[in-house]
């Protein structure tokens, strides 16, 4: 798991690198993992949000990007600093677990004397505070940026 803490951190220093941060936006505050795919999804009620970053969009626009991203079971999300990507989905997301090594992402857990937790549904996490991961049968809370 610190592997991926290290990743992840390494991952996100990056990004903050190389985007100015007058483009951010609010983070929202993170929800209870889901276990379902992102075809509760809509690119058309989300075309909005995403045109503050159409540079993105320059090859292939929103709808088509965003379309594709749901066929792989993936969740389009938006990165404060670099704008939208597809967040792919896992194939454990909503199993039980205690520790995030039993998951292809993370093990969420909903309260922080949680005995176990869901692997979530997907490999990254939104962004906020707010994620409390599961290592070892103990909950810590998580950031993401």
């Amino acid at each position: 798991m610190f592997k991926k803490l290290v990743i992840l951190s390494f991952f996100m220093f990056c990004l903050s690198a190389c985007v100015n941060n007058q483009n951010a936006i609010k983070a929202p505050t993170p929800n209870t993992p889901k276990t379902s795919p992102s075809s509760e999804f809509s690119c058309l009620e989300s075309q909005e949000k995403y045109a503050k970053y159409s540079e993105f969009f320059q090859e292939k626009d929103f709808l088509t990007w965003c379309e594709e991203c749901v066929a792989e079971n993936g969740k389009p999300q938006i990165n404060r600093k670099s704008g939208p990507f597809c967040n792919p989905g896992t194939s454990d997301g909503g199993k039980i677990c205690q520790d995030s090594l039993e998951c292809e992402s993370f093990c969420l857990a909903e309260t922080l004397n949680a005995t176990s937790g869901k692997c979530y549904s997907y490999r990254q996490l939104g962004n906020g505070c707010g994620w409390i991961e599961m290592m070892e049968g103990k909950t810590t809370e998580l950031c993401a940026d």
